[in-house]
């Protein structure tokens, strides 16, 4: 499974489906069903996964990179605060919603790639290969 996206578009692919879609700065992406649970179980069954994007964001701006939901549940969101200066990593464990904040200025009105990856109790966060 892979999710990215890239300039304009956001490409989602599964093993059973491969969509693209335009995003623009007020587009939430909803996936079929089928789709949402096809993805679920790939996360359930998996203690590792890495999300990647290219994204340009404006300058002090704030939002949502990524996010899994389920109606009112947020299984993890990844978001960029421009006035912070942050990007922010929240999850559920045990019950409780988490947090990881990482220093860095991604709302500057250029391209970056971002790669999170997540392995067992790890984290790790690339910004421009670095």
């Amino acid at each position: 499974m892979l999710l990215w996206t890239c300039r304009s578009w956001i490409l989602i692919s599964t093993p059973s489906c491969d969509e693209a879609f335009p995003a623009d700065a007020q587009r939430a992406v909803q996936l079929p069903s089928q789709i949402t649970e096809e993805l679920l179980e790939l996360l359930r069954n998996k203690r590792e996964f890495t999300f990647m994007a290219s994204i340009q964001q404006k300058t002090s701006s704030s939002g949502v990179l990524f996010s899994i939901h389920e109606s009112e549940f947020s299984y993890f969101e990844l978001e960029s605060s421009g006035l912070r200066e942050e990007i922010r990593y929240k999850y559920h464990h045990k019950g409780k919603q988490r947090s990881e904040t990482f220093p860095y200025r991604l709302a500057d009105g250029q391209w970056h790639k971002i790669a999170l990856s997540i392995s067992g109790s790890h984290l790790l966060l690339h910004v421009d290969c670095n």
